[in-house]
């Protein structure tokens, strides 16, 4: 074990932020401290894509409605397209929300790992937010690093991942 401020430990870390930014599919900047690894769980790094003003939030399941809970601890009463368990909202129903409410500056989403939604691609999604002002944000916490997730081919804005499910990390910290 090398202690964080060693020049030895800098070089892993160098690469391990370079193999992210691999398996994220993204030219982005992940290196960033203070803007791409947060001490915290995968919930604790969604915080940090919140605003404090109108959001659309894609819910299905339990951690799609976590968006909301969210939105709502930051003062925010977001816009909910509830969908059961397992299902995804249609980019249909989301040009819908977007038309209804086009000075939502974010869609919140998750990226599933059930069926029917397992291995599909967000571009559609993606391709509806960037016409607007609004930004993408997903939570990748369980799909992102065992699926193929493409952030800047599909126009993903924010993608949220924490060490302890798909990267196979010890828990706790949040990109």
């Amino acid at each position: 074990m090398f202690h964080h401020r060693t020049p030895e430990f800098q070089a892993i870390l160098k690469q391990v932020l370079s193999d992210l930014q691999y398996v994220l599919a993204t030219q982005n900047d992940v290196a960033d401290p203070d803007q791409f690894r947060h001490g915290c769980d995968g919930s604790g790094g969604r915080e940090y894509g919140g605003s404090r003003q109108k959001v659309i939030v894609l819910a299905s399941g339990r951690f799609g409605e976590r968006w909301s809970e969210i939105a709502r601890a930051f003062g925010i009463e977001p816009i909910v397209l509830k969908v059961p368990a397992g299902e995804s909202v249609s980019p249909g129903q989301l040009e819908v929300a977007v038309g209804a409410d086009p000075d939502a500056i974010a869609v919140f989403a998750r990226f599933a790992k059930r069926p029917p939604v397992q291995g599909m691609t967000w571009r559609p999604w993606g391709k509806l937010v960037a016409g607007t002002s609004a930004i993408l944000a997903v939570d990748g916490i369980s799909g992102a690093g065992a699926m193929e997730c493409r952030t800047d081919a599909w126009g993903i804005d924010i993608l949220v991942t924490g060490s302890q499910k798909a990267l196979m990390l010890p828990p706790g910290l949040a990109f």
